[in-house]
């Protein structure tokens, strides 16, 4: 009897162990704003496009794809005005040169380059939001150095709002 009531407590903890975990990554997204079933959030840290993109999956989402004007509208508002800051964003052509791909697989439609951009060739494959080039909010496609800010994506579910 002994035995199985330390199973039992064994169980339940284990269970209230990994519910902690779930929520304790939900909490690390409960601060993200929320458009059309995703949530981003930006975070100031200067990192690699890979190193950004690996943070970004340890919280469960991806460097956010902009795929409409609406959804660029609403990211831009997210972001620090003063335009100090390069943003990495989930876009690649590393896989094929010039053929530029969200590393969600969704369809790499809705663009926003600068004037004669991308234009790095085989070395600059990686996409960046910033205001450096143009004075806007613009993308270009450059090497994979550390910028000072990157974006995350997630899908949320409908339980994750309570």
């Amino acid at each position: 009897m002994r035995n199985k009531l330390f199973a039992v407590i064994v169980v339940l903890m284990v269970g209230v162990l990994a519910h902690g975990a779930v929520r304790s990554e939900a909490s690390n997204k409960r601060g993200a704003a929320r458009f059309r079933g995703h949530r981003y959030m930006v975070f100031y840290e200067k990192l690699s496009w890979h190193d950004a993109e690996t943070k970004c999956e340890s919280l469960g989402g991806h460097l956010a794809t902009i795929t409409s004007p609406e959804e660029n509208k609403f990211v831009l508002g997210l972001l620090n005005p003063d335009g100090r800051y390069v943003y990495w964003l989930g876009g690649t052509d590393e896989e094929t040169e010039g053929v530029w791909q969200w590393i969600t697989g969704e369809k790499f439609s809705f663009t926003l380059w600068n004037a004669g951009e991308p234009n790095g060739g085989s070395y600059e494959n990686y996409l960046e939001l910033s205001t450096v080039w143009s004075g806007r909010w613009n993308w270009n496609d450059t090497i994979t150095v550390s910028a000072n800010a990157y974006v995350c994506e997630w899908d949320y579910l409908i339980e994750e709002e309570s």
